[in-house]
């Protein structure tokens, strides 16, 4: 969809077009949840998301650049998943003491086998660099908007790309070998 019909679409919706806002929902949902499961477990992603619409359904009227629709949702998206993990952290450690905490935590990070070469790669990455790659190569979102959603500078975000790909180049090769 061109950047164009989804500015009308988020005119629309803040109009009150309910048929707007299922579409610019049904266009970026996808998106959105792959974005969330590089940020929370698979479990939890989906809840985020929906969280987000609820959200952005009661708030998009205050958006006043509609061409930033796409970058303000996946910030919101990034603020509900690191709420999200503040709280689950917060509520395993009073549950826990800390040899089961540091357990857990590691068992949490392994990698299932099923998974992709390049998801293996991926997980290799800084946590920003994850999302820097999952939001250009995978969401198609230019890198202005990618430096909204992170809320990080332009050039950050060119530079931590560059250190992703030759990161990911370079386990990518110790892999094969």
């Amino acid at each position: 969809m061109q950047q164009a019909q989804l500015e009308l679409l988020v005119i629309a919706a803040q109009g009150g077009n309910k048929k707007a806002y299922e579409i610019l929902y049904l266009h970026y949902s996808p998106g959105m949840r792959r974005f969330a499961l590089t940020l929370v477990p698979f479990g939890q992603a989906e809840d985020l998301v929906q969280s987000v619409w609820l959200k952005v359904f009661k708030r998009i009227h205050s958006l006043n650049d509609v061409s930033v629709f796409g970058s303000w949702l996946y910030r919101a998206l990034r603020w509900e998943a690191n709420d999200w993990l503040k709280q689950s952290y917060n509520s395993k450690k009073d549950s826990y003491d800390e040899g089961e905490l540091e357990q857990i935590n590691t068992t949490e990070s392994k990698t299932d086998s099923n998974e992709s070469e390049f998801l293996k790669a991926m997980t290799g990455l800084l946590l920003i660099e994850q999302q820097i790659i999952q939001l250009f190569y995978l969401q198609d979102m230019p890198i202005a908007q990618i430096a909204l959603s992170l809320d990080i500078p332009v050039g950050t975000v060119k530079s931590r790309l560059h250190r992703a790909r030759i990161a990911l180049k370079r386990i990518l090769e110790n892999n094969n070998e």
